[in-house]
């Protein structure tokens, strides 16, 4: 005589089989963004160490902005308001601006030499970054004061004066405790925002010791 589930026994399985589906499901949400989280975050600071990388290497400024979306250069400074989501780029001169050079007159059988017209020089993307797609609502926006938003230099010696601030990267949720934060110092250090709270809050701080928010920088 063959044995099987009775009808009662194979929906309460079923009925367990779905409570636990239904408790395992906040966590596995959980996971997902977390990783995703970490997976933007990852991304950001590579592109920033390879724009100071790479301002040291040329001898230049280098600048990692917010791109257009077409992802051929910066935004305009008007419109680069603070977010990153849209994408970003890093931009070096090529060629670089050269100041007017003045004719030079002819000294005996030396013929004049023409005058030089200035040149502003051209900025050419060597790394971008697409849009965040189908996570537009993970935003990644700019805390900083009077600094422009949306653009970050680092000069020659690999330092950021102009360009100090932390970078915010929010979930939909806009918990502000799963805020990740990217901060770059004016000696051009990328640091990974902690809490550094005498008595740890579980949010991380911003490079000002303030807990970092996801409402408008």
């Amino acid at each position: 005589m063959q044995k099987g589930f009775t009808l009662i026994e194979l929906l309460v399985t079923i009925t367990l089989v779905a409570i636990m589906a239904v408790l395992a499901m906040p966590s596995f949400s959980s996971m997902v963004t977390n990783n995703r989280m970490a997976a933007v975050s990852n991304d950001f600071v590579s592109s920033l160490h390879l724009a100071r990388t790479e301002a040291v290497k040329r001898g230049e400024d280098v600048i990692i902005c917010a791109a257009k979306d077409d992802l051929t250069g910066c935004k305009e400074t008007a419109d680069a308001d603070s977010n990153w989501s849209d994408g970003w780029v890093i931009t070096v001169w090529d060629p670089p601006p050269s100041p007017a050079i003045p004719e030079i007159p002819a000294v005996g059988l030396i013929p004049a030499v023409p005058a030089v017209p200035a040149t502003s020089g051209i900025r050419s993307v060597i790394h971008s970054h697409e849009a965040l797609g189908g996570d537009e609502l993970y935003d990644v926006t700019d805390t900083v004061g009077t600094n422009v938003k949306g653009q970050i230099t680092f000069n020659h010696y690999g330092f950021s004066p102009a360009s100090a601030r932390t970078v915010r990267l929010c979930d939909p949720s806009d918990d502000a405790k799963n805020a990740r934060g990217i901060i770059i110092t004016t000696s051009g250090r990328i640091i990974l925002a902690s809490d550094t709270d005498t008595t740890p809050d579980h949010i991380r701080n911003d490079g000002d010791s303030n807990n970092l928010s996801c409402t408008s920088p």
